[in-house]
């Protein structure tokens, strides 16, 4: 059995409606690609969470992964600078940004009747100093791609075959990580950082 079927394997076994936090990036679009082929549209809910730390760049890519798939993705905007632990920026901020968005998101889907969450954390995440994922699973938020251990390049190489809009699109982290920890985040500096990745 491969780690594909392993994983529409892994899938099967939830409790319909799901949703998925997409990011507009290859793993997460890839795990509602899969999820969507497993339960169908009507039992999927992609969601995007919109706030001053991603770019229009990311906006754009969800817009173009909805076409792509055929599926509405919901979109939620919050704003993670009104959290003092998250606009302070010392190491931690990751794990308090996730804390803070997955609670949100699991209130806006309780409309849904949902009771499962996933994220797209993969494998190679695990071998990251990625503080965020301690919040994902203080929340009970599933990793299906992490816990069967798919690979970046085997989840790129599986999109491909999907023809899935962001197979090839390079990982790129949030705004807020372009900012040195300890450095307070604001608005302004977010935009100018945007600005020059455009540029």
């Amino acid at each position: 059995m491969t780690k594909i079927d392993r994983l529409r394997e892994y899938l099967s076994t939830l409790r319909p409606p799901i949703a998925v936090a997409c990011s507009g990036g290859v793993d997460s679009t890839f795990l509602v690609k899969i999820a969507l082929d497993v339960h169908g549209k009507q039992w999927v809910y992609p969601v995007f969470m919109d706030s001053v730390f991603v770019t229009e760049a990311d906006r754009s890519w969800i817009e173009a992964v909805s076409r792509n798939l055929g599926v509405q993705v919901l979109r939620y905007k919050w704003n993670p600078l009104s959290y003092l632990e998250i606009r302070s920026n010392t190491r931690r901020r990751c794990y308090w940004c996730k804390l803070h968005m997955y609670s949100i998101i699991k209130e806006k889907v309780k409309t849904f009747g949902v009771s499962q969450i996933l994220d797209g954390t993969q494998g190679d995440d695990l071998n990251r100093d990625r503080p965020g994922i301690f919040a994902i699973k203080k929340l009970n938020i599933l990793t299906p791609m992490a816990d069967l251990f798919l690979t970046k390049d085997e989840i790129r190489f599986e999109s491909n075959k999907y023809s899935l809009a962001p197979a090839n699109r390079p990982s790129e982290s949030c705004l807020a990580t372009k900012i040195d920890f300890g450095i307070v985040i604001t608005k302004n500096q977010l935009k100018q950082i945007e600005n020059g990745l455009i540029n």
